[in-house]
């Protein structure tokens, strides 16, 4: 209970190679799958934070701690910018209001400090775009699935912005589809930041010829970053914040709705990984050898993530193609042609479905107009 909070209990498990855990304190731990944590599946297995609010020490083997568990919901980051700008917000993973705590018992022996740098707020909001990306990284092999995208977010806000420079390249929602464009002229409204417009000049297909138009800012969906100090961290960003986000809606079913929008936030991470690599492949005169191949990699990685995740949404059309195009790139993938298997599988499914649908609508249509003609005759 919250009551017990202000006990200051202090407990150092040195003989049992617990680390120092304290009342109050935000600490790391496998989250609960049913009634028992999953040790015997490492790969359900996966960490969150939560706050200790008591501890029982009376059992010497069996020590114990309650503890509330953070929403699995992802929260921003605060990050300071080289021009001192605060932002504390995530470009494509969904923000959800915070769900009510709950509160478990767990060994001590199964709880977890957090990791050094995450003690220090002010490292964590100063730093820059390729140490996020490194801690994003711990934490995904740790299983913090919700910790990781919040890191893997502030490399997207560093690296990113939805007010773009003349001259940069964007990507832009266009005819429902996610298009490469570069910024010509920025049409600034200084009382409404939403209002401003950007002439652009596009391709609807690379080699085709160039177009010109106008368009909102709501239709910027990302900035490329032209100078990599990691070469395409954001691409490689947006990959692993896809995988995060399609784990997220497996783990997070405290509300269907979240899945709808943890799926769709993986189907545009996909889709701007696929476009960022096609820029970097086709902004050089004559790509290496290199490049292609680390261009196919991303597309193939990203079209595998983006195919499950509309397999999620029911999708299953989308989902095929995406797996169709993936085999062309490597017709070998194992996960691919298993994918494949199980697409068909359920398009099978919804075709006999559709089909027993439409004959009881045609069935009860026939029903319908028999009694009403009977009812005319009668009358």
């Amino acid at each position: 209970p919250a009551s017990n909070l202000h006990h200051t209990h202090t407990l150092t498990m040195s003989s049992i190679a617990t680390p120092l855990i304290t009342i109050g304190m935000v600490v790391r731990a496998p989250r609960r799958k049913g009634n028992q944590i999953q040790k015997n599946k490492k790969e359900e297995l996966f960490l969150s934070k939560a706050t200790v609010v008591t501890l029982d020490i009376d059992d010497a083997k069996e020590r114990k701690a309650s503890i509330l568990w953070d929403d699995l919901a992802p929260q921003p980051i605060l990050c300071l910018d080289d021009k001192t700008k605060k932002r504390a917000s995530f470009l494509i993973t969904p923000t959800f209001p915070i769900s009510k705590e709950e509160e478990e018992e767990l060994l001590l022996s199964d709880i977890l400090p957090l990791l050094s740098f995450e003690q220090q707020q002010q490292v964590i909001n100063t730093a820059k775009a390729e140490e996020h990306k490194q801690w994003g990284d711990e934490l995904f092999k740790l299983r913090d699935i919700s910790s990781a995208v919040s890191h893997y977010e502030a490399v997207l806000s560093l690296t990113s912005s939805l007010m773009p420079l003349i001259g940069s390249t964007i990507i832009i929602r266009m005819n429902g589809r996610a298009t490469l464009a570069e910024v010509d002229c920025i049409n600034n409204d200084y009382d409404s930041e939403s209002t401003t417009t950007f002439d652009i000049t596009y391709q609807t297909k690379v080699g085709s010829v160039e177009k010109e138009t106008t368009i909102s800012k709501s239709q910027v969906l990302f900035c490329i970053l032209q100078q990599d100090e990691i070469p395409r961290i954001q691409e490689r960003t947006l990959l692993n914040l896809s995988r995060c986000l399609l784990l997220l809606a497996d783990m997070d079913k405290s509300d269907t709705n979240r899945v709808t929008k943890y799926c769709n936030a993986v189907v545009l991470g996909c889709t701007l990984a696929i476009s960022c690599s096609s820029y970097h492949d086709n902004s050089s005169c004559q790509p290496s050898l290199e490049s292609k191949k680390i261009t196919a990699t991303t597309e193939e990685k990203a079209r595998y993530i983006r195919s499950k995740a509309y397999a999620k949404l029911h999708k299953y059309k989308h989902a095929t193609n995406d797996i169709q195009h993936l085999l062309r790139i490597n017709p070998q993938s194992r996960d691919a042609l298993q994918l494949q298997k199980k697409l068909k599988l359920q398009l099978g499914k919804e075709k006999k479905l559709n089909k027993k649908l439409a004959k009881d609508v045609c069935s009860w249509v026939n029903h319908v107009t028999t009694e009403t003609e009977q009812k005319d005759e009668d009358g």
